[in-house]
């Protein structure tokens, strides 16, 4: 874990002074401490404090990086490093530089792996982007289910220095590599020595599959509170483990994913990028509102000689669309953190549909009421007080119903209810909201 406050006060000084005044303190930092400083510092600065650090520091630092940022650094990277960076990787940190490598230099890269590495690089390039057989760890200590507990400590003792972090176990295996148990490094000190593993391990252990989703690795530990569980293959081979530390990433990842996804971005977009990859990120999404914009505006162009003769409704209208864009938002933000947290399924959407709908309705009474009677005592007018009550009633009714379906609707269409889903609340409720008020207006008032 990097020191925040020691990557801060590198970016102050290389704000101030520049690059070259703190060349020669930057063996003094951690790799964690740099990666840090180079994600803190706006991309001029960061792509020559990045051309500055030595091969091993870049073989540290990658992995380290979110990958907006590495995906920049490593075109940076000339062949002659790639060679000599290609022995300091284990295989899932050299899996992910292969995958933001162009195929000339993936290629040269992978001929620097020994035959070992580059099969675990292949297998690890060949699963899902997002499986967790992409980014486990390889360091699980594993032991055999026949031997005696004398054995394994005699094992752990002539092999390991220290243990791997997070190894709160060892996992035993059969003679095949199949995952059967794990045993509590506790059954070491208290157990007889002759106990053999098998009998003294946890055979109902849970394990990955290699198959996993990040998602559903997440919710595995976050349900269980592990502190690792091991990956196996669907013969039940033991492949490596996940550890908290991944999983904490993970969930982080997810949360982040779910907030920045709101707006429209990417969860690992880069504050510093540059102007132009910003513009590009961003610009998608604005095309996209500004379309539904003139879809409300379509809606309100045909009632344009209804607010031309009653002046008020342009005043209220926004109250509508408002007070109904709002409540959905909090609908959708809930069926959205229900979906990915795996806590809707179609059991229980149909009790979601009543409670949320009941929500609109005592909603909807309270806020007409009020938005009616402040627009009575206001415009002196009970048919644009009654007709804006209505309308904000009905309103905030569909934001309920509309909250609960778009995200479900997009899950099973395939796109992501984060990344649209309010783009296209927003649009039904403006649409509703002015549709509603103004057709009543006109309908009472002309």
């Amino acid at each position: 874990m990097s020191d925040v406050s020691e990557a801060n006060l590198l970016v102050a000084k290389i704000m101030q002074g520049g690059i070259d005044p703190v060349l020669h303190e930057l063996d003094e930092h951690s790799p964690d401490e740099i990666a840090d400083a180079l994600e803190r510092l706006p991309f001029p600065l960061r792509a020559t404090l990045w051309s500055q650090l030595s091969a091993e520091l870049h073989a540290s630092i990658l992995p380290l990086l979110p990958h907006c940022i590495s995906d920049s650094l490593v075109r940076q990277i000339d062949a002659d490093e790639l060679t000599s960076i290609a022995p300091m990787m284990d295989s899932r940190d050299a899996a992910a530089l292969v995958n933001q490598l162009d195929e000339k230099h993936a290629a040269t890269f992978i001929d620097c792996l020994s035959d070992t590495d580059t099969e675990a690089v292949n297998a690890r390039l060949a699963s899902a982007p997002e499986s967790v057989l992409r980014w486990m760890r390889e360091d699980a200590v594993k032991v055999q289910n026949t031997w005696t507990l004398r054995q394994v400590s005699e094992y752990i003792r002539n092999n390991f220095t220290e243990l791997p972090r997070y190894t709160s176990s060892l996992l035993v295996v059969d003679d095949n590599d199949r995952y059967l148990g794990k045993l509590a490094l506790a059954e070491l000190f208290i157990g007889a020595p002759e106990t053999i593993a098998q009998e003294v391990m946890d055979a109902d252990a849970i394990a990955i599959s290699d198959t996993a989703s990040e998602s559903e690795v997440a919710a595995i530990f976050d349900d269980r509170r592990l502190v690792q569980a091991p990956v196996v293959n669907k013969d039940g081979r033991l492949l490596g483990r996940v550890t908290v530390d991944e999983a904490i990433e993970l969930i982080k990842k997810r949360s982040d994913d779910q907030f920045m996804k709101t707006a429209g971005l990417e969860h690992d977009t880069d504050l510093f990028a540059t102007p132009y990859t910003s513009f590009k990120s961003r610009g998608i999404w604005l095309a996209i509102n500004l379309v539904t914009v003139f879809l409300a505006a379509g809606v309100i162009s045909f009632f344009q000689d209804t607010v031309q003769q009653v002046v008020a409704l342009a005043v209220l209208m926004p109250i509508v669309s408002s007070m109904g864009g709002i409540a959905g938002s909090q609908t959708l933000t809930l069926t959205i953190r229900g979906l990915s947290m795996q806590q809707l399924s179609r059991s229980n959407l149909g009790w979601l549909f009543k409670k949320e709908a009941w929500v609109g309705v005592l909603h909807g009474l309270t806020w007409a009421i009020v938005v009616g009677l402040v627009t009575l005592f206001w415009f002196g007018s009970p048919l644009l007080g009654l007709s804006i009550a209505v309308a904000l009633f009905l309103n905030l009714l569909a934001a309920a119903f509309v909250g609960i379906s778009i995200p479900v609707i997009l899950e099973k269409l395939g796109i992501d209810p984060a990344l649209s889903g309010s783009v296209v609340l927003t649009t039904v409720t403006d649409i509703l909201g002015f549709g509603l008020f103004l057709a009543l207006a006109t309908w009472w008032l002309m």
